[in-house]
C-alpha cells in the first residue's frame, strides 16, 4: 500500500513537471517585429545588419542618426535566440566586454514595460527595437526585414 502511494506521487509529480515544462515552452511564442520611430527613414533592415545593430557593430542608420537600442524584457530570450542563436547570458557577456572594452559603446536599454519601450521609441528618432506585433500601434513604424513581414513565411524571425 505505501508502495502504491509512492509511485501515485512520482507519477503525479512528474505529470505537474511535464505540465509545467510545456507551459513554460508556450510563453516564448511571440511574433516578434522590427520598430522605429515614425520619423526614421527606414523601412528595411536586412537581417545582417540587424545582427550588427544588436552586436554594437552598426552605431548610425544611413541618415546618420546614432542608432540607440531598446529591448523588450518579456521576449528578450527569444530574440536573441533568433537573432544569433545565442543564450540571454551570452549576449549579456557580449555587451559587458563591449562596454570594458574602453570604448564609447552603449549597451541596449531593457524595458520590462511596453508602454516604456513605445514612448522610448517615440522621443528617440535612432531609436530601434522589438516587440510582439500584438503590440504595435500607431505611434511607433514596423520596418521589414530582408524586405518581408512576419506573414511571410520565410519572415528571418520566425
Amino acid at each position: 500500500m505505501r508502495m502504491k502511494k509512492t509511485v501515485i506521487r512520482n507519477i503525479i509529480a512528474l505529470v505537474l513537471t511535464v505540465i509545467v515544462f510545456i507551459g513554460l515552452a508556450d510563453v516564448s511564442c511571440a511574433q516578434i517585429v522590427i520598430i522605429v520611430n515614425k520619423d526614421n527613414p527606414i523601412d528595411n533592415v536586412s537581417f545582417k545588419e540587424l545582427q550588427q545593430i544588436y552586436l554594437g557593430e552598426k552605431l548610425s542608420f544611413s541618415n546618420r542618426k546614432s542608432i540607440v537600442l531598446g529591448v523588450d524584457a518579456d521576449i528578450k530570450q527569444q530574440f536573441i535566440k533568433k537573432l544569433f542563436n545565442w543564450s540571454e547570458i551570452k549576449f549579456k557577456q557580449h555587451w559587458m566586454n563591449m562596454i570594458f572594452s574602453g570604448a564609447s559603446y552603449v549597451a541596449p536599454k531593457e524595458f520590462k514595460r511596453l508602454d516604456e519601450l513605445v514612448r522610448f521609441i517615440t522621443l528617440n528618432e535612432g531609436s530601434i527595437a522589438f516587440i510582439d506585433i500584438t503590440e504595435v500601434d500607431e505611434n511607433i513604424k514596423v520596418v521589414t526585414v530582408d524586405g518581408k513581414l512576419p506573414e511571410n513565411e520565410d519572415y528571418p524571425l520566425n
